[in-house]
């Protein structure tokens, strides 16, 4: 079985080798300048590193994600991967394993380019002045912990949504991805307006540490979930593919 699951995974990288290699070659080149536009605006507050590099990174996470099932776009591909000797799961695997843990092992490497490149710019900008690196270090009243957390189950949320969006509607699925949590947000905001209008909570007790804890926690069971139904959908192709 893991044997299939690691011909499954070499597989997926040999078909799609250059678009991994031109993938990671733009985002390279979007963090570079990312660090550079950084260093040349003189942000020295760690938190706007954080906020402004994750933003980047959460967008390149979302669409690399939305191409992993790009095979399924046309009946060629999608006989050819529903029909290669493994099953639905290792094949699933191996997409998941790439497009989730090895991508965030590269934006995480990708992150520490962007700082590498801002501390080695900012003398040029700043007479010679050095820059300090970017610490994970907060004080309790900050909520610092919370926020990475935050941006992290943020990120890995909208990457399982369009990892979701990529089986759903292979077919330009990063824009269909887009214009679903438009609509969403539209109806969630429409939603929650009229909550807050004609029910009153005590808000004393939403403190903020709970409220990011608790988004947190959101963000980590929508991820489980919508994972669990890009699976089942990869699954579902499978079965009408051999009952027609």
């Amino acid at each position: 079985i893991f044997l299939l699951y690691l011909l499954s995974l070499n597989k997926f990288l040999a078909e799609n080798r250059r678009s991994l290699i031109l993938s990671v070659a733009g985002l390279i080149a979007l963090i570079i300048f990312v660090g550079f536009i950084n260093a040349y605006t003189s942000s020295d507050i760690h938190a706007t590193h954080l906020l402004s590099i994750s933003f980047y990174l959460g967008i390149f996470a979302c669409v690399r994600t939305s191409l992993m099932f790009s095979s399924m776009k046309s009946p060629r591909g999608r006989i050819s991967t529903l029909m290669s000797p493994a099953s639905i799961w290792q094949k699933f695997a191996a997409r998941w394993t790439v497009n989730v843990p090895v991508q965030l092992l590269v934006l995480f490497a990708a992150f520490w380019v962007a700082e590498i490149t801002r501390v080695s710019l900012w003398p040029l900008f700043n007479d010679g002045a050095t820059a300090d690196w970017f610490a994970f270090t907060y004080s309790e009243e900050d909520h610092g912990q919370y926020l990475i957390g935050l941006i992290f189950s943020s990120i890995l949320a909208a990457q399982a949504f369009f990892g979701f969006g990529a089986i759903a509607w292979p077919r330009m699925s990063a824009l269909r991805s887009i214009i679903a949590l438009w609509l969403i947000g539209i109806v969630f905001g429409i939603t929650s307006g009229y909550v807050l209008m004609h029910y009153h909570f005590n808000w004393p007790l939403f403190s903020a540490e709970r409220l990011l804890m608790t988004t947190i926690i959101c963000n980590i069971v929508f991820t489980i979930i919508l994972w669990g139904l890009a699976y089942l959908r990869f699954k579902e192709s499978d079965v009408i593919d051999r009952l027609f």
